[in-house]
């Protein structure tokens, strides 16, 4: 089944609304709804076909953060799913995953730690694009706020 696909087709008469309405296609974010209407074994297969969603004029916004997916796919030690704030690692995964398959922006709950998970994968997804300096320390952070993935304080 492509889920990707299906993710497209369900968002194009809105994107196609919003350009009708005279909004440039570059203001336009999508989310492919991770989660949400999905089990978590097509949360999964959306999460790793990103690439088809941000391949377009769009940019992708994805939301795994604490979701229940991310604990159904990797359940506990004796079989009990982990509550929200037990998903850590999960979390960290699927931010790792969408941001190497181009995700634009993340939406996260653990910040510190999501924030530094985020840097890694953006300087893994750029770094193919480069050559660079295992001492610039600085690049990563650059990369990011060029792509718009790192803000100011807050970051």
């Amino acid at each position: 089944h492509d889920l990707a696909g299906t993710v497209l087709s369900e968002l194009a008469p809105s994107l196609e609304r919003a350009v009708a309405a005279g909004i440039p296609r570059e203001r336009i974010w999508i989310d492919p709804g991770i989660g949400f209407g999905k089990s978590a074994a097509e949360s999964a297969a959306v999460l790793a076909d990103l690439a088809r969603l941000t391949a377009g004029p769009y940019r992708a916004l994805c939301g795994a953060s604490r979701k229940s997916c991310g604990g159904a796919l990797a359940p506990n030690a004796d079989g009990t799913l982990p509550g929200p704030l037990e998903r850590l690692g999960g979390s960290l995964a699927a931010l790792t995953v969408a941001v190497l398959r181009g995700a634009a922006a993340v939406r996260v709950h653990d910040v510190g730690v999501s924030r530094q998970a985020m840097l890694v994968a953006l300087a893994l997804r750029t770094s193919s694009a480069e050559v660079r300096s295992p001492v610039d320390a600085r690049s990563p952070v650059e990369r990011a706020r060029r792509a718009g993935l790192a803000g100011g304080p807050r970051g």
